[in-house]
């Protein structure tokens, strides 16, 4: 009997592929690697990652495809090429499950939310001759999940993603995933995750959790468990990982995280402006307050841990004040890596709704326009700004963060603050990077 053939593709669009590729190189597609775990021995599964290889028309069965926000056209096209050979197509990911009825006019069905609940109910289904339009992941407890197949990536690979946990309670307003993975916080068993570590070869690591600390009771104890675990078990990774302030409400938490190798933490700064952060709904930020961001980067710096800052301009709240308050911020609050973006409205957040309702979103020609949508481009109308003025400002900022003096300046300065190399190499490698993305970005030389 033939063994059935599935095919698994990560979509990359070109025009937003430096963004998406993240820090010194592009990350797997983990949810693909899931998907593959999941299905049985008896089929044959391929992965095309255009990540490194272009796509080109292979034969299959059944065929997969998982996207963000900006590379989903890139999957519709691909969708729409099997799709006229009558080869089914499953859509999956976080944008199709926001717009399940848009995804199911170039695939044959979605599923929406996470896949490991659902995924051979799917199989067997489409085994059977009656694959359903829509099917519904449940969101489960991680205890059981299962190991992604990290054989199927490409050598090419020289950073490698794990995650330990789902959810998020705080439902920011332009956050998607409490829309997606719910605001249940759940976490894999310490063991579990320190065995998948044991079993990944490259050096570099990132978590990518959406807060590695966690909330609640326990989470503290979790991560210092996780971190003992990699010491004691040899596992010797330089690795960085998103987080919120509240990792440094106790210090055991930092040095423990630098002696198992952490090297960098991204934190959602988002702004130094009280009024955009009240609008987003960052409580804990709110909390802190901005004016005491310099102390607690100087907790990180002392355990020798980059502090990797997420900055949004583009926001309601923003006058013109807000360019030059940023750029001394990054410049002198001792913030080793600078992310700046514009605030994007992705579909599912209730920023999106908010605009839709608004009649103040620019580019809305879906799904077309979705391509636009990659945090570089500004896609709605401000309330205080014109768009030319926010452009005109964002620049502003990149060029002074950015520039070739002020990298070598932030290099020698991480080194003076953290005492590391390691992390200050890092550091000014990831700077380098969104220093080349911006002067690739030609719309920005129009302004």
């Amino acid at each position: 009997m033939k063994r059935p053939r599935l095919l698994l593709i990560n979509p990359v669009d070109k025009f937003s592929a430096g963004f998406s590729n993240g820090a010194m190189t592009c990350y797997p597609p983990l949810g693909l690697l899931y998907v593959a775990a999941l299905t049985p021995r008896n089929w044959d599964i391929e992965l095309i990652d255009e990540n490194f290889e272009e796509f080109k028309f292979r034969n299959a069965d059944l065929v997969g495809i998982s996207s963000m926000t900006p590379s989903i056209n890139r999957a519709y096209e691909i969708a729409g090429i099997y799709k006229k050979r009558g080869i089914p197509v499953v859509l999956g990911g976080v944008h199709v499950s926001m717009l399940p009825a848009e995804a199911l006019n170039y695939g044959d069905t979605v599923v929406i939310g996470e896949v490991e609940s659902i995924w051979k109910v799917v199989l067997d289904d489409y085994l059977k001759g009656y694959l359903l339009k829509i099917y519904y992941g449940e969101k489960r407890d991680l205890d059981n999940l299962v190991e992604p197949r990290r054989d199927m990536l490409s050598n090419n690979y020289n950073i490698a993603t794990i995650q330990t946990s789902r959810g998020c309670p705080m439902n920011c307003e332009f956050c998607s995933v409490t829309s997606f993975n719910g605001g249940w916080f759940r976490q894999r068993p310490v063991e579990a995750v320190l065995d998948e570590l044991e079993g990944i070869s490259q050096r570099l690591l990132f978590f990518v959790d959406d807060n590695l600390l966690g909330h609640g009771g326990g989470s503290k104890d979790r991560a210092l468990k996780l971190f003992d675990g990699m010491i004691k078990r040899g596992i010797k990774k330089y690795w960085w990982a998103q987080s919120s302030f509240n990792i440094a409400d106790d210090e055991e938490v930092l040095k423990w995280a630098a002696r198992s190798g952490c090297k960098a933490l991204f934190i959602g700064i988002e702004s130094v402006n009280t009024e955009t952060l009240r609008l987003m709904n960052k409580g804990i930020n709110l909390k802190i307050g901005v004016d005491n961001y310099k102390s607690l980067f100087r907790k990180f710096h002392k355990y020798g841990i980059a502090v990797w800052g997420g900055i949004l301009l583009g926001n309601d709240t923003d006058g013109q004040e807000i360019f030059k308050e940023t750029a001394e911020f990054i410049i002198d609050s001792g913030l080793d890596i600078a992310q700046i973006t514009f605030a994007t409205p992705l579909p599912g957040t209730r920023f999106y709704d908010r605009l839709s309702r608004e009649n103040r979103i620019i580019f809305r020609n879906y799904p077309e326009d979705w391509r636009h949508y990659f945090f570089q481009k500004l896609v709605y109308e401000t309330k205080r700004l014109s768009v030319e003025e926010n452009y005109r400002g964002m620049r502003y900022v990149k060029e002074k963060v950015y520039s070739p003096f002020m990298l070598k300046r932030k290099f020698f300065r991480t080194f003076f603050q953290t005492r590391k190399l390691t992390s200050s190499i890092l550091a000014y490698k990831i700077n380098k990077v969104y220093q080349q993305l911006f002067y690739s970005y030609d719309y920005y030389k129009n302004y």
